[in-house]
């Protein structure tokens, strides 16, 4: 029995072979006609053009995602509210890779009805804040918004955020199933988004989480790869 192959191969990849084999064709491309063994045939299409080797055609692509008050209360409580480049974090968390987006999460600040002065204050200098975040390359605030749910004993006032986990958990999940990301940059403390971090993981993302003092211990082990921001990682950070 007489079996016949039909492949696709580069030129250089055939001419290698030995004994030659016999060629038709042009410059370009050429059709080569040979035996593999005593019971085999097989007929090469080739191409003078290098095919790119599969890990070659892969680039690291990576989108960040920021719990903008999770990374607040690290910086009041753990640097002494240091201010720092938002610009250089997102470079530090995408950690040399292609960065499709970075993602910052928050909600501007809650206002009475009709809103004190001081509140119309922190609303304003947090929405200056948002724009010149929206101004930095491929960043995108996403707001979700800030409930009032009443005061502690103490006569201080309860906020809830509202949306923000969703907003994150959505946009997470969505980029990768779609494919458009290798890695996933996660800046928070907390296990509401766990769900969309597993759901990353079934879709082939790698999970990068960075946190301060103490995060949540489930969101830890569900991502795969753990940096905590030390003082000497801030002071590359600073303004």
């Amino acid at each position: 029995m007489i079996v016949l192959f039909l492949t696709f191969a580069p030129i250089r990849s055939i001419t290698a072979l030995n004994p030659p084999w016999r060629s038709f064709g042009d410059a370009r491309t050429k059709w080569y006609l040979g035996s593999l063994d005593a019971n085999s045939v097989a007929f090469f299409i080739a191409d003078e053009m290098e095919y790119p080797r599969e890990e070659d055609s892969i680039m690291s692509t990576v989108a960040n995602f920021i719990d903008g008050a999770y990374l607040q209360f690290m910086l009041r409580d753990e640097f002494n509210s240091a201010r720092i480049d938002s610009g250089q974090l997102a470079k530090t968390m995408a950690g040399g890779r292609e960065i499709l987006r970075t993602y910052y999460y928050n909600c501007l600040p809650y206002q009475s009805n009709p809103p004190s002065p001081d509140e119309r204050t922190r609303f304003s200098r947090a929405q200056q804040f948002n724009d010149a975040l929206q101004r930095i390359p491929r960043f995108e605030v996403r707001l979700g918004r800030l409930e009032f749910r009443g005061k502690k004993d103490n006569g201080d006032p309860i906020f809830e955020q509202k949306r923000v986990d969703i907003l994150l958990g959505v946009d997470l999940a969505l980029l990768a199933a779609k494919h458009q990301i290798t890695d996933a940059a996660v800046l928070a403390g907390d296990s509401d988004f766990l769900p969309a971090i597993q759901a990353a993981k079934t879709e082939g993302v790698v999970l990068h989480l960075f946190h301060g003092q103490q995060p949540h211990k489930d969101l830890v082990q569900m991502c795969d790869e753990r940096t905590k921001f030390t003082r000497e990682m801030m002071k590359s950070l600073l303004r």
